[in-house]
């Protein structure tokens, strides 16, 4: 429940609140353990919708390197791309 929230409020093109999404993301990075790809890559897209592209980037290398399934792994490098080039992931929530 709290990483879809976070994912609500990270990845729209509106985000509700940086700050916030940050702060439930890192209490999911908490949460989750140290094996969770999911916690820090939700946190990676909040520090991107807060322009903190370089803690975007580091945070989403965190969950590249804990994602075990292959196709996580390639969603994961394409935000991780975009991060780098100094742009958020946006995606359109029904």
């Amino acid at each position: 429940m709290r990483l879809k929230c976070c994912w609500r409020n990270t990845a729209r093109s509106t985000p509700c609140s940086p700050d916030e999404a940050i702060a439930l993301a890192q209490r999911a990075v908490v949460v989750a353990g140290p094996d969770d790809p999911s916690a820090p890559d939700a946190l990676a897209a909040a520090y991107a919708s807060a322009g903190r592209f370089d803690a975007a980037a580091q945070t989403a290398s965190m969950a590249l390197q804990r994602a075990k399934d292959p196709d996580l792994e390639v969603e994961i490098r394409q935000r991780l791309e975009l991060y780098q080039g100094g742009h958020p992931y946006l995606q359109t929530i029904r």
